[in-house]
């Protein structure tokens, strides 16, 4: 059975009958049979195993993330500050490493001496911290997290992440609206920042509305921590080559209006009549002794 109450939450109630009588005979076995998840038909098991693992290491007090929780993630639900964890990890070279980006394209690689900042938003504070100590393990991204669209959208006005990770479903501001946000921004800064969204809605027509919405990809719970650090590097990857594409655009812009500036100076100090006209029929450019030769 299921209660549910817009604005709170639902609650999911599932009775499972204890015993084994009220199974078909033929469904009973008392021989036990160990499962051995090395085997190929445990693929799915595989993926998901290593992680609990980690939990439980991490519960009986060993660290296994280099990623550092801020204390005040685990205050409650009540707690009125938007800023939940700051999780980062500075490698040992002092700030003065560097990592290389393939691109797959010839004499395109992209050096990254800086961190990405990544925001990841869910009112879910299990959720936050999960994904928080999951990113923050590798050296070139600093994460910070928010538990609602409005905090976020808030925080992306001061300073522009180079991805957002955000659930749909949540209070305030819902993933749609933060994403539509964002990509209606007046500033391009904004307005192009990349955008995972991760929702329990899987199929197509979920994951389709999603990239409709603008969305540069879609995350369906539950997943894996290898498919959570694929994807952040994949968008990243992606995001990486935009931003190369459009400042060497920008830097050609600049020296073909620099060489058009140089040319037309040389024309204007032609002793010759020099003059351009368009497919019309009109005046584009003159120099001064085109003007005296036609009075």
């Amino acid at each position: 059975s299921v209660e549910s109450n817009f604005g709170e939450g639902s609650t999911f109630t599932v009775k499972i009958p204890m015993g084994y009588t009220h199974l078909p005979a033929s469904k009973v076995s008392f021989q036990y049979t160990p499962i051995h998840f090395e085997s190929s038909k445990n693929v799915l098991a595989n993926q998901y195993l290593p992680e609990v693992d980690k939990w439980q290491t991490n519960a009986s007090g060993s660290p296994t993330s280099p990623a550092t929780l801020n204390t005040e993630s685990s205050q409650s639900e009540s707690n009125t500050s938007p800023f939940e964890i700051n999780s980062s990890y500075d490698s040992d070279s002092g700030g003065g490493s560097s990592n290389i980006i393939a691109t797959g394209i010839p004499g395109f690689n992209i050096i990254q001496n800086e961190k990405h900042s990544i925001f990841v938003v869910d009112d879910n504070t299990d959720m936050r911290n999960y994904l928080t100590t999951l990113i923050a393990q590798n050296p070139f991204y600093s994460v910070t997290s928010y538990r609602s669209g409005l905090y976020a959208y808030n925080a992306i006005l001061q300073k522009t992440p180079d991805l957002v990770i955000s659930d749909v479903m949540m209070p305030d501001l819902d993933g749609f609206g933060l994403l539509n946000k964002i990509r209606r921004s007046p500033r391009a800064d904004i307005s192009i920042t990349p955008v995972i969204l991760m929702s329990a809605r899987a199929g197509e027509e979920a994951k389709n509305e999603g990239i409709k919405a603008g969305a540069d990809d879609y995350l369906i719970k539950p997943f894996s921590a290898k498919e959570v650090t694929a994807r952040v590097e994949g968008v990243l990857r992606v995001s990486e080559i935009r931003k190369e594409a459009m400042r060497r655009e920008r830097k050609l812009v600049r020296k073909v209006e620099g060489e058009k500036d140089k040319w037309i100076e040389v024309m204007k100090n032609l002793r010759e009549g020099f003059f351009m006209l368009d497919k019309d029929w009109r005046y584009m450019f003159a120099n001064d002794s085109n003007y005296n030769l036609a009075g």
